[in-house]
């Protein structure tokens, strides 16, 4: 979905969840606990915001499709996570950010950044995908 700045109504904010454990974007992390709070953002940016949720990402194995430390992503929970898209997944109890691959019954989680590993999943693991990430914001 590709937004217009320009069509962003800046007056109209939604509160988003904001799950204060960081997501790992490079060895998985995890989440046991997480504390949350709530992040204002302008309404255009998150065109669902009932099943959308923010994170804030620790590591660069995403850096190379620009998503880096500290950065917050938008989550959303209802967008099906199909092959390619970034998710953010819970391996084995472990939080973490990646492309999702799933191509002829193999599924594995993707890093962008060439100094980090492949996770393949095997079928003894347990994978839930939390949701897709569908936006991001950088705090400078």
């Amino acid at each position: 979905m590709n937004i217009d700045p320009s069509d962003i109504d800046l007056s109209i904010q939604v509160r988003l969840p904001l799950f204060l454990c960081h997501v790992s974007a490079g060895q998985p992390s995890s989440t046991d606990d997480c504390i949350q709070d709530y992040v204002m953002i302008p309404g255009g940016l998150v065109p669902y915001p009932a099943t959308t949720f923010a994170l804030q990402v620790a590591g660069d194995s995403m850096s190379g499709v620009g998503i880096i430390d500290r950065d917050l992503v938008f989550v959303n929970k209802a967008v099906e996570p199909v092959h390619g898209r970034i998710v953010v997944a819970v391996v084995n109890g472990e939080q973490t950010i990646k492309r999702l691959y799933s191509h002829a019954g193999k599924v594995k989680l993707l890093p962008e950044n060439p100094d980090y590993q492949p996770i393949p999943i095997h079928p003894e693991m347990d994978l839930i995908v939390q949701g897709v990430v569908t936006g991001l914001y950088r705090p400078y």
